[in-house]
């Protein structure tokens, strides 16, 4: 074979060499890139399906409750103790001028850290929206409940009923009160622990004043929302009673149900004891506070009205 025809042979077998391994290595890179694209995808779809798991198998949410003791800017309350005071509390208590507008404040100072607990009134609702029932006063105690949740995804709380876990006597052997001088109104939500399955309403004043906190309203918790916070008040009637709320939620799973406690404690609704070894009280007459189950108190009338047989 002529060079020539020789070295042009050579040369188109050298092009259908480099073409074809051009066209292998331009194959290997789809095919490389086609199975990164593809993995990737997979492996992302992985990770997202493992945190929604992870993300599931978090609490929906939680509750904290701190007991709210601003009932005692108004004129209708009452602190409790489980214990009498010692001779020198009650002189503490007794130096307090009780006249003063700072008074109540003055008194929680000195009592709170000894294991008081704030009891206030119920809040006056519009009885068109409470079911056309006449609200009795009773006793409420208050917490302000803040709820959490940890999930990314968000979710939303929808519906809220109280459960009594039990009712007894209250506890408390010491009471200094101050009766009501006139009408309560605060905002929040309400639980009638003496009604049959007990919702929240609403005590905003308002047009919504009275009406199934829930019916028209959600909270919203998790992906990034701020924690939610009720000011939440319950009502007892003769007994305290310890209670939880089931509160129902919707999320992209469906939804459920979370009951929420203090901690690991029911939450507590007090009504005070009937008859305390020790009951101070704002006496409208004498305008002062007066020991009245001290014996120059044994036959006063207003003294008598707020002492009951037990």
């Amino acid at each position: 074979m002529p060079a020539s025809r020789r070295t042009r042979f050579l040369f188109q077998s050298l092009l259908v060499i480099v073409a074809g391994l051009l066209a292998t290595a331009a194959l290997g890179q789809v095919i490389t890139y086609g199975y990164d694209t593809w993995f990737a995808k997979s492996r992302a779809q992985a990770e997202d399906d493992a945190q929604r798991q992870l993300d599931q198998e978090e609490a929906p949410f939680t509750a904290r409750a701190e007991a709210d003791v601003s009932a005692l800017d108004g004129n209708d309350w009452t602190i409790v103790l489980d214990r009498p005071l010692t001779a020198a509390e009650v002189r503490s208590l007794e130096a307090l001028d009780s006249l003063a507008s700072t008074y109540p404040r003055d008194a929680w100072q000195l009592l709170g850290p000894l294991g008081g607990r704030v009891i206030g009134p119920v809040p006056r609702l519009q009885m068109v929206h409470y079911g056309g029932d006449f609200l009795p006063d009773g006793p409420t105690t208050v917490v302000r409940l803040n709820l959490f949740s940890e999930r990314t995804a968000q979710l939303s709380v929808t519906g809220m009923q109280a459960r009594i876990v039990r009712c007894g006597p209250s506890s408390a052997r010491f009471v200094l009160r101050h009766p009501p001088q006139g009408e309560a109104f605060y905002p929040g939500v309400l639980f009638d622990l003496r009604r049959k399955n007990p919702v929240p309403v609403v005590t905003d004043e308002g047009k919504d004043q009275g009406r199934a906190y829930f019916d028209q309203r959600k909270i919203d918790l998790g992906g990034g929302n701020t924690p939610g916070g009720l000011r939440v008040a319950a009502t007892v009637g003769e007994e305290s009673c310890d209670w939880e709320i089931k509160a129902t939620y919707e999320d992209a799973a469906g939804g459920g149900e979370v009951v929420l406690r203090n901690g690991d404690r029911p939450f507590r609704a007090e009504s005070p004891p009937r008859a305390p070894d020790q009951l101070f009280l704002y006496h409208s007459t004498l305008m002062r506070v007066v020991p009245c189950h001290g014996p120059q108190y044994a036959t006063d009338v207003i003294c008598r009205s707020h002492l009951r047989d037990p």
